[in-house]
Formats: C-alpha cells, structure tokens, sequence
C-alpha cells in the first residue's frame, strides 16, 4: 500500500521518452491480499453511510488542486451531484464485492463500463495517481484518524491501487483494440467537418472525414467523441454521440441534438461549419 503509493507515483512523475501504456511498471498490485480484503469487509459498513460525503470532498478538493481535470467531467453532471453520486455507486458496488470481483469485471459488466467511458474521455494511466491521492484524503477528511487508522488506510489504499490496475489494463485493451481497426486511430485526432445536414427540428447530422480515402470499422452503436474548446482553457470534456453512419464507410456520422443550455451541442449548431476541423476519438 504505502510502498505501492510510492512507487507508483514516482513512476509517473519521472519524464518518459513514450506516454506510459498499460500499468507495467507503475508498481501496481497484482492481487488484493486476503488481510485487505477482510479489512474492506469489516469497514464497509461504516464507509457506507458517509461514501455520499467522501466523494464531494474528494472532487472538491481533487478540481480546487487540479483544475485542469475538469477537461475530463461534464461539469453540469458535477453541479447536479451526479458525478459525486456514480462514484458513490461504484465505491459501494466495489467494496460489497470485494472478496469476489467476478459480477463487476465481467465482459459489458461494471467496470468494463467504466473503462469504455474513460477511453471515450482519453483518461490516461498516470492520472490514477491523483484520483488514489485525493480520494484517499477524502476518506481520511471525511471519517477521521480515529476511524481510519494506518491499518484500515492501507487496506483501503490497496484496493484502490488495485482498482486502478484493473481499469487501467482493460483501457490499454480498448485504447490498442480501437488503434488497430481499419481507420483506427489513438487519443484525439483533427477530423474536417465535410457535411452537416439539418435532419429534424433542433437536429442536425454532422459528418467527418480525414479524406484519406480510409474506412472506418467500428461496432454497431459505438460512440465517437468530440471535444471542443468554446471557452480556450480546455476544461470543456468531450462529449460522446452515437455513430450513425455505416461501419466500413469513408467517413463517419453523428446526429446532434441541440440543448438548451448545453455548452456543446449549441456550439457544435451555431458555430460549426462546413470544412471546419474538430478533434474527435
């Protein structure tokens, strides 16, 4: 645990010649230990009731060290208290089953959900340190030294570590698998805005295209981002719209409904033309 939080986060602060891929390296748990496990059992219970408080302190006070984090959360989301409450969510979900992670890492399960999202927003490996960091200082804020002693700190530390190595290698996986696709490609990339066609009222079709004469092979419903900049401080996350154009077509299409209100979807209607370029993954 503290040796793990060590390691990890010098791996991720010493300069690399290459972005880190996959948790090799980051001094990340393999497995959880059986004393982890029974400690997490025994102190869910009481983490339980206050998890709702833990994670408002945690974003709280992760946005006011690391404002450019932002750029990864929709922000009406985190005013609305939803972000708070999906984490919530998921801590308990994590802790309940901790001493059997089969129904949460299954294929389409939990954590392969989340793990989509995060490749969908471009999370990269050496942002879970913070993520341990600060959360882990919000269960302390929040429950106290007298609660967590250096023990339950450990347990809870490691399975958080090891939490971490499990999204981040299942996003390795999708990050490679989408990079190897026909048309493939990795993290964001400029795409030019060939057509936008008004489909429905406040609806619109927007296609791109690198007009590279490659096709795009995707799965039935996947979802491409885009991620604008309307503001110039690059705390805007991306936003996810279902592709609607054919896999192995030259291009790809998404419809785009407009929003009151919404940052994005009003940009992307009032300010988007014809030839313009965005970057999308």
């Amino acid at each position: 645990s503290k040796k793990n939080k060590k390691r990890i986060m010098s791996a991720s602060s010493e300069p690399t010649a290459s972005p880190q891929r996959g948790s090799a390296g980051l001094g990340l748990p393999e497995t959880l230990s059986p004393g982890a496990i029974d400690i997490i059992k025994a102190t869910t219970p009481a983490v339980a009731p206050k998890v709702g408080d833990i994670t408002r302190t945690f974003y709280r006070n992760m946005f006011n060290s690391h404002p450019e984090l932002f750029a990864l959360f929709n922000k009406s989301n985190q005013a609305a208290g939803r972000q708070p409450r999906a984490l919530a969510a998921s801590i308990c979900a994590y802790a309940t089953h901790i001493d059997n992670l089969g129904p949460l890492v299954v294929p389409r399960g939990p954590v392969d959900i989340i793990a989509h999202k995060h490749c969908g927003l471009g999370v990269l490996p050496e942002q879970y340190p913070i993520v341990h960091d600060f959360l882990m200082a919000a269960i302390g804020e929040v429950l106290g030294t007298d609660v967590v002693t250096p023990e339950i700190g450990a347990a809870w530390s490691e399975a958080v570590l090891f939490l971490a190595k499990v999204l981040i290698d299942r996003e390795e996986e999708l990050y490679v698998e989408a990079e190897n696709k026909e048309g493939g490609w990795r993290g964001l990339q400029d795409m030019k805005v060939v057509s936008i066609k008004e489909v429905a009222v406040d609806t619109k079709e927007f296609t791109f295209s690198n007009e590279d004469g490659k096709n795009y092979d995707f799965v039935a419903g996947q979802f491409m981002s885009v991620k604008i900049d309307p503001n110039g401080d690059g705390l805007i996350s991306p936003r996810h719209f279902t592709i609607t154009s054919a896999p192995g077509a030259p291009h790809l299409q998404c419809t785009v409904k407009r929003l009151s209100g919404g940052v994005v979807s009003e940009y992307l209607h009032d300010k988007v033309k014809e030839g313009d370029s965005l970057k999308v993954h």
